[in-house]
Parts: structure tokens; sequence; C-alpha cells
């Protein structure tokens, strides 16, 4: 089991405690446990095998979880969690995912009406049964079904791309010890850095297909292989994620890379291109039509500087307007490809949380380990009171914090630790914080954490009147949806974007795999009516920087360049922002 299988038992023993009744204290025990191993920085399963004490040292791992989490790790089960889950019917867990549905409630209709499962939430809800519970009602009820419609609209067979990318790693590098392997890379949807992944797909150049792919169907965590040929083999990791290897020869490595990189729409237009100049493009290489004779196979560059264009980087290949901006680079002409953002342009992280609100590490340890990977500066944004849930901090708190921030500032040379805070947005527009406090702050990160259903033109009007406040800086998490969990908010988000255009206001790329919001269609739209953008992780643990290239991402698919990216400005410079 991988770190997100772990954590998930973690979470689910946790809920099904809270739905059985269970002490407040071991089932927050659960709960906790299962985000310090979502957040831990090293894979458990290496953590493991070099000592299972270790397990004791993460955050909220004690020595029978961490014992827990040893047998999690060495056979995929743990017999004490496995008595625990099949004390409950299995569909209760199911109705979870269903948004504003909790264990409290899931309890409530269980006890109530012996509902096991989400089909019989739905039915419940629509004959009006629900509404009658206590705590319940008409209104409940509405929300209950809207969130059982959106549930059915997520793609649950894919993947975030974090964890594609987590298991591809980990492959490439089983794949290195086979000595037959010249090169290998992964490609597909991963390497265009979409944000969920349907499966990965890995690509070697080697000379003896043999040798290649009996190492690959060997490899550990591989728990069916679906199939096992002379140049493509598949199967099914322990993850549940499906992994294909495809095996060229290493002088076509260049053009396969190419072809299986994709996305379908691009390739077409590459050999539509090709076609008019008397080519022909596929994963062998670039061929003369007429004599069907080779001129490029060995390098991606090869192949995109024989059909007329400037190399493309995989995040822009989606059949859109990079063909046409390939065209122009190559002519010099205005309209040509950007020169997309990198991981090392950034020079800060503008919204992270300490251990003053719900974060796992202090402030000292969050700015030390963010200062060592080459940040120059960081924005402590605990939350606002109103988040009590999250441990928000109220003013005194507020202040007690910056006093904490100044001694450390003193401390740390060539680092600065700005003061702010993620304030939240009111159900009326107004930010949970007086403009005494807000004024005081050097960073204020707005969010709207609450009130996610309410009607289109109330949500428009709440967000804008928000973001014109004169003190509002960065807009976090603009549409509050998470990946394959829960919707948008229904607002009209190129609005949002003019809104922030007209108010100064700095529009966020939360680098959380589960949030990657804003997406990358509004990256460009934002980009495009000169809004600037932060990338940011939302940090809540010492090691979780490396979020920030999940942010990247998502910036190079909307074609963002440093200087449209706040983060890789000096602090004078960024300061000079809001002036």
């Amino acid at each position: 089991m991988d770190n997100k299988q772990i954590a998930q038992s973690l979470q689910e023993i946790g809920d099904i405690l809270e739905i059985k009744g269970t002490d407040r204290f071991r089932v927050n025990a659960y709960h906790n446990a299962s985000r310090s191993v979502l957040n831990y920085s090293r894979d458990l399963r290496d953590l493991v095998d070099e000592d299972p004490r270790l397990l004791e040292k993460i955050p909220g791992i004690g020595k029978n979880l961490g014992k827990h989490i040893d047998e999690l790790v060495n056979t995929g089960a743990c017999r004490e969690f496995e008595r625990i889950r099949t004390s409950i019917p299995p569909g209760l867990l199911d109705m979870l995912r269903v948004r504003g549905v909790g264990p409290k409630k899931v309890k409530l209709f269980f006890s109530e009406l012996k509902i096991k499962d989400i089909s019989a939430l739905e039915q419940a809800a629509k004959d009006g049964i629900l509404a009658s519970l206590p705590g319940m009602g008409e209104k409940s009820q509405k929300e209950i079904l809207e969130g059982i419609a959106e549930h059915s609209k997520f793609d649950l067979d894919r993947v975030m791309i974090s964890e594609a990318l987590m298991e591809a790693e980990k492959y490439i590098e089983h794949m290195r010890d086979c000595s037959e392997v010249k090169r290998i890379e992964y490609a597909g949807s991963l390497r265009r850095r979409q944000e969920t992944c349907g499966d990965v797909d890995l690509l070697v150049g080697a000379k003896i297909v043999e040798k290649v792919m009996e190492h690959f169907v060997s490899y550990g965590d591989v728990m069916k292989v679906l199939a096992h040929g002379s140049t493509k083999s598949a199967v099914i990791l322990e993850s549940g994620i499906q992994v294909d290897l495809r095996v060229v020869d290493d002088e076509a490595f260049g053009a396969a890379l190419h072809y299986f990189t994709g996305s379908k729409e691009h390739n077409i237009r590459v050999r539509d291109i090709a076609k008019k100049k008397g080519l022909k493009v596929n994963e062998y290489g670039v061929f003369k039509r007429a004599s069907n004779k080779i001129i490029a196979c060995k390098t991606e560059e090869d192949v995109f500087k024989a059909v007329g264009l400037k190399y493309i980087e995989p995040e822009l290949r989606e059949g859109l307007d990079e063909i046409t901006a390939a065209k122009s680079s190559v002519k010099g002409a205005k309209g040509g490809l950007p020169r997309l953002i990198e991981l090392k342009d950034l020079k800060c992280d503008l919204h992270m949380h300490s251990d003053w609100s719900d974060g796992k590490s202090s402030v000292k340890e969050m700015a030390e380990n963010y200062r060592d990977v080459g940040l120059k500066y960081i924005a402590m944004c605990d939350h606002s009171s109103v988040m009590g849930v999250t441990g928000g901090l109220d003013i005194g708190k507020v202040q007690k914090q910056w006093k904490e921030i100044d001694k450390l500032n003193k401390k740390m040379r060539g680092f600065k630790i700005l003061k702010g805070s993620e304030v939240d947005i009111l159900k009326d527009g107004s930010l949970d914080f007086s403009d005494e406090i807000l004024k005081e702050l050097d960073i204020v990160v707005i969010a709207a954490h609450m009130y996610g259903r309410l009607p289109k033109a109330q949500q428009m009007k709440r967000l804008i009147a928000a973001i014109e406040n004169p003190y509002s800086k960065i807009l976090a998490h603009p549409s509050g949806r998470m990946i394959n969990r829960r919707g948008p908010m229904d607002i009209d988000m190129v609005k949002i974007i003019d809104a922030c255009k007209v108010n100064n206001v700095v529009m966020e790329i939360n680098s959380n795999p589960l949030r990657l919001d804003l997406t990358d269609k509004h990256v460009r739209i934002a980009k495009d009516k000169g809004v600037k953008i932060a990338i940011n992780s939302d940090g809540h643990d010492s090691n979780q920087h490396e979020l920030l290239k999940y942010g990247i991402f998502v910036a190079r698919r909307g074609w963002l360049t440093k200087n449209d990216v706040i983060n890789t400005y000096d602090l004078d410079k960024l300061l000079k922002i809001w002036e």
C-alpha cells in the first residue's frame, strides 16, 4: 500500500467509528493520522523497509497505529481494520462520498431509516422521507439530491496526477535497473500534465525487447499482469493504477515519444501539416511520402523541425492554438510559443499554514524547510477565526503570531516571513477580520470555504464584494472545487477574473493536487486579460513545498511565463503590486 491508500484506510476507520458513535478522541486520532500520512513527504513503504519504528515519528502515529500501518504496508491489509469494516454495511462508506453527507448523517439515515447505500438514500430523498428526520428539512433533502447528482458526474476511474506521477517515477526507477533500457519516459496525459490520468504510459527505447518485458512484469508492486507481449505489456498495480509499457527501437524513440504523448487532436494536426509538405508522421518517424524515406525519428525536436514547427512543450499539446504559435515562432513573428515558467523560477510561496491553525509544523519549521529548497520568502497565512474547525485565529492569536514572526525574521538572514492570513469570505461578502487587522497584514488571501451552494447571483455578489475590499490581495482556490469530490461553486469565472483585474487582486493556482484551482482553462483567460497569478502550495506541513510543482504544471498548461506569476518577483517588487 502507498501513502494515499494507507491514509484512506485510516480515514475510513475513523469514519466508521464516528458512524458507530465511538468516542470523539479515538475518531480524531484516526482522522489526524490520515492527514499526517497523506501529507508525509516520504513513501511509508521505504520507511518500513528502513525501520518500522520510524513510523512513530510521524505526527499522530503512536505505537498501535504504527503496527497497523506496518501490517498494511507488508500485507496490503490489517486484521483489526477488517474487523471494524465488517461491523457496518459497506454501502455506508459510499454514502460519505456524497457532498454534504458526513458520518453523523450516515448514522442518522441508517439508525432511523435503515438506509444502507447511495441508491436507497436517493430514493428516500425523492420520496421526501429525509426531510422529516431530526436536523434535516426540505433544504437539506434537496442538497443531498444535488450532491448525489454531482457525485454521478465524477470520473472515479481517473486518478490524480500526484498519484500517477508517484507510481510512474517508482516504476521508472525499477526499469532503469534493466541494462537493456537505453531511454525511458512516461508519456500520455501524465506527460501533458493533465490533472487526472486514466493510466500511466511508459515508453522504453531498447534493442533487446524480451529482457525489458520480463523486467517490467517482475516489478514488486504488480498485482495483475494484463498483457505480456513482444512490444507491449500492461499491468495493474496494488494501488489500482494500470501501467502500459511500449518498447521501441532506441533510434525511433523521439518519434514514438511524440506520438504516445499525444494528445490525439495535437497528433492529427501535426499529421495534417506533414501531409501538406509531402510527409507522413507516425510512431516510427517522419517519412517522405513518395519514397518512404525516413528523415526524422531520434528526438522530438527532430520531428517538429521536420514538419516546420518549433518544439512544442508537452503541456501545450492539446490540438488548440499551439500549432499556429509554433509556426509563428519559426518565423520569429508575434504570437509565438511562450517560454513557459519553471519550478526553479519561484522565489516565494504566499499561502501556507502552521500549527497555529491546522498545519502540522511550526512557523520556524515551515520557514526553514521552504528556505532550504531555495525560496527567498514566504507568507504565513493561517486561517481566520470563523474557521473554527481548522483552529482559525482570533485577533489576539494573530497578534501573538506576528510577534513570533518578528523574532524569527531577526534571526533568519536572507529570508523573510511575511505576515499573512487566509481570511474567510462571509455570506454577505465581508471579510472575517476588521479593516484594522487587514491593513496590518502584508498578505491578505481571501477564500470562500463556506456557503458553497448559494444561488449563482448571490454567490457572485458575495465573491465580487470580497474582491472589491481594498485590502484583498490574493483570491485563493477561486472555484472551490475538489477534484472528484466536490464540484465548483456556481459562478461565472470570467466575471470573477474581470473583477480581479479591476480591483488589482491576484488569482491563485492552488497547488494541492486535490484542488489545482484555477484550472488551466481559466489561467489562460486570466493571462489574456492581464490578471496576475500566484502559485501557492497551501502547505500544511514543512515538506509541502513539494506541492508547488503541481501548480507549475497547471501554469504551464495555461501558457504562463515567469512574468505572469508574482511568485517569481523579488520581495520589493511583489509588495509594490498593491501600492
